[in-house]
């Protein structure tokens, strides 16, 4: 990506409401899904296409936290973060024989890689047996908007699609959901109106609200890791997935 894009992400990533409740939720669902038999500290994470930094900072609290990420930029900003990453994409360049992980997590990465299912399998050879991958994703690629091209993403993910290409790659969806459910009709009107509006006089949308707006706008999306914790939702603006590998339990799909 451009390094403007890396430039705004790192200045809004630690208050924005989209980046924290996004945050907020995945580390409500490693919670729940990572073996309870060892220590946090003793569970290894792998950050795949980390960008700057700031989701690192939080799992660090909770986990030990390998990052891996391709652009110089963003692994630059990881650096003034205090945080040292590894340079490598997937699927074929990244360097972890030596390592292998509880955990995967990538948010929101898969949409910008061409060979997304090729990917899919080397995240599960970086798997321990009992581990999992936690990932999120655009959905519906009638939303593609001028932004998803502007962050360079290939595509958006129906729901069947990213259950057919989990499955193919060896991995149990235990969680499978769209969700930004609440805030689904603004985003998506939004997204379309993007489409009929000519891209110059379209602002960017990484900026943070004012702090009333944004709170609120982080309290109604974060408080849907609740209702991932034992349902999903019927439409969002996004999917997320937790997956283990074949056989490990039953599948909980949502």
């Amino acid at each position: 990506m451009e390094k403007q894009l890396y430039d705004e992400m790192f200045a809004v990533e630690e208050a924005h409401w989209w980046f924290v409740g996004r945050r907020n939720i995945v580390l409500y669902l490693l919670r729940k899904f990572l073996a309870k038999s060892k220590t946090h500290k003793n569970i290894h994470i792998a950050d795949i296409g980390c960008g700057c930094g700031a989701n690192i900072l939080a799992f660090q609290q909770y986990y030990t936290v390998t990052g891996f990420e391709p652009f110089d930029d963003a692994v630059s900003y990881c650096r003034k973060r205090g945080i040292s990453v590894r340079k490598g994409a997937l699927p074929d360049a990244i360097d972890a024989e030596r390592l292998s992980f509880d955990a995967v997590v990538m948010l929101d990465v898969l949409e910008h890689i061409k060979e997304d299912t090729k990917s899919l399998e080397r995240v599960h050879e970086l798997l321990r047996d009992d581990g999992i991958i936690l990932l999120t994703v655009p959905a519906y690629q009638w939303l593609y908007s001028p932004r998803d091209a502007e962050h360079h993403h290939v595509r958006r993910y129906a729901k069947p699609e990213l259950d057919k290409k989990l499955r193919h790659a060896g991995f149990e969806p235990v969680l499978l959901s769209y969700y930004n459910f609440c805030l689904f009709p603004i985003v998506a009107f939004v997204r379309i109106m993007s489409k009929i509006i000519p891209s110059r006089k379209m602002k960017s949308d990484v900026w943070v609200p004012v702090w009333g707006v944004n709170k609120v706008l982080r309290f109604i999306f974060q408080i849907e890791k609740y209702v991932l914790r034992i349902t999903g939702f019927p439409f969002g603006v996004s999917l997320i997935a937790v997956c283990r590998k074949k056989g490990e339990n039953p599948a909980q799909y949502y």
